[in-house]
């Protein structure tokens, strides 16, 4: 069976092939940068000049073991990874990701929903890479640039949408809900909890 590190870093092999770029300098330009800005810290503080570099050849050592498949990518690393490669290897990444997780899930009651755990993936990924780069500076403020707000506000809505069927889906094929199970509607005069 193949793994999602596998279509990663298989993914992210033809990217760097194409380019001629190796892994080293992918990650000493695109991903160390990204996963700083996403405030994963790939050392403790560091305090001087040497430690900077020895930080550095232990993360590019990190790097050489993930793509020789030695060591695990780690999970927190995922999404930022595949926003460091350009968008047609992303979206190649994230639909060899959903194809990994589309299943039936049978209901006690005999009936059965489409569990499309795919294109919640799918959505979910999205959603994340077009957040993160309004998000890279820590803060969403007026130096966003439009387009990418629109992008970002885009793919929270379609995750959204795509979550609340699922929890629709899983309701009405199990018969189960939960206490934070509630409709919310509002127009300028009324708020109705259901």
């Amino acid at each position: 069976m193949v793994t999602e590190d596998q279509i990663i870093l298989g993914i992210t092999k033809a990217y760097l092939d194409s380019k001629k770029v190796s892994a080293a300098t992918f990650a000493s330009d695109n991903l160390f940068p990204a996963l700083h800005a996403a405030g994963i810290r790939l050392a403790k503080t560091i305090k001087t000049e040497k430690e900077f570099f020895q930080a550095l050849a232990n993360a590019k050592n990190q790097i050489s073991r993930i793509f020789r498949g030695t060591q695990e990518l780690p999970l927190k690393w995922k999404w930022v990874w595949i926003g460091c490669l350009p968008t047609e290897y992303q979206q190649r990444c994230i639909y060899e990701l959903n194809s990994l997780s589309l299943e039936t899930v049978p209901s006690k009651r005999g009936e059965h929903a489409m569990a499309d755990i795919g294109l919640l993936a799918k959505e979910s990924g999205e959603a994340i890479i077009a957040i993160t780069v309004i998000a890279a500076d820590g803060k969403y403020d007026h130096n966003d640039r439009p387009e990418d707000i629109q992008k970002a506000l885009n793919e929270a809505y379609d995750l959204r949408d795509s979550a609340q069927a699922h929890i629709d889906a899983i309701e009405r094929a199990t018969g189960q809900s939960v206490t934070r199970s509630v409709q919310v509607t509002y127009t300028k005069e009324t708020l109705t909890i259901t």
